[in-house]
C-alpha cells in the first residue's frame, strides 16, 4: 500500500470581533483558499483513479445499470455541483 501524500497542512486561524461582527484575517482567508485548491486537486485525482473502474453491470432483465464506481463518481460530482451527464 502506498503512503498517501498530504497535500495541505491543517491551518490555524483567529476569529476577531469588530463591532459585534466576527471576522477572519485576510492572511487566514488566503490559507483557506489554498487549502480548498489542494482539496479540489485531491478530489480530481481520486475521480481520475476511480474512473478507470467505472462501468455498467447487467441489471434486471439484462438492462444495464451503473456499477458502484460509476455511482460514486456521479454522487461526488453532484455534491460538488459539477455533475457530468453520462
Amino acid at each position: 500500500m502506498m503512503k498517501s501524500q498530504k497535500l495541505a497542512k491543517p491551518i490555524e486561524y483567529e476569529m476577531h470581533d469588530i463591532n459585534g461582527e466576527r471576522y477572519v484575517k485576510m492572511a487566514d482567508v488566503h490559507k483557506l483558499i489554498d487549502m480548498i485548491d489542494d482539496l479540489n486537486l485531491a478530489i480530481d485525482m481520486a475521480l481520475d483513479h476511480i474512473e478507470q473502474y467505472s462501468d455498467v453491470e447487467d441489471g434486471d432483465y439484462g438492462v444495464p445499470f451503473p456499477n458502484k464506481d460509476m455511482r460514486m463518481i456521479s454522487e461526488i460530482e453532484e455534491m460538488l455541483g459539477r455533475k457530468e451527464t453520462w
